[in-house]
């Protein structure tokens, strides 16, 4: 009997995971995040940034960020659909990066450490590694530096992030 609640409640997991990763992930962007993605592209540009950012949103998509990488990796440990899974990493780290931006990130949160992190996990070491080279002109200090030193050894050696 207990086994039969645990794998209900493993699919019930799983079914939710699934959903939140299809309804923020998918081929398309949700409006907020293609708001954040338009205000990240403006100031990028040296353009002044949309009329209608708020602070308050950039907090919002670093919410969203975590429930994806949260749902991603349920669907990963718990057997779930790995392209579900793949599909949930990489926009929570487009999230990420586009949070990076000096004038969006929220404050004190290593975003562009973090995206670079979950572009590694998605299986995009390229894009990782252009976060950290990017970011390197500020150097990471304190204590992200050695994590961003893992990254950066990970993909010289061309491995996989988690060994």
């Amino acid at each position: 009997m207990a086994s039969r609640s645990l794998s209900s409640l493993r699919d019930r997991t799983l079914e939710l995971a699934g959903r939140h990763i299809d309804r923020h992930a998918g081929p398309g962007l949700t409006p907020a995040a293609a708001k954040l993605y338009s205000q990240q592209v403006r100031l990028r540009a040296n353009q002044p940034g949309l009329s209608g950012w708020r602070q308050q949103e950039a907090d919002e998509r670093l919410e969203e960020a975590v429930r994806l990488l949260d749902a991603a990796l349920i669907e990963l440990e718990e057997g779930g659909e790995p392209s579900r899974s793949w599909a949930g990493l990489r926009r929570a780290a487009e999230l990420l990066e586009w949070l990076s931006h000096p004038d969006i990130c929220p404050r004190g949160v290593p975003v562009r450490l973090l995206a670079a992190a979950a572009y590694q996990l998605a299986g995009y070491p390229a894009r990782s590694s252009g976060l950290l080279l990017a970011g390197s002109r500020l150097r990471v200090k304190g204590p992200q530096a050695p994590l961003a030193d893992r990254l950066h050894i990970a993909d010289r050696c061309g491995r996989p992030f988690l060994e």
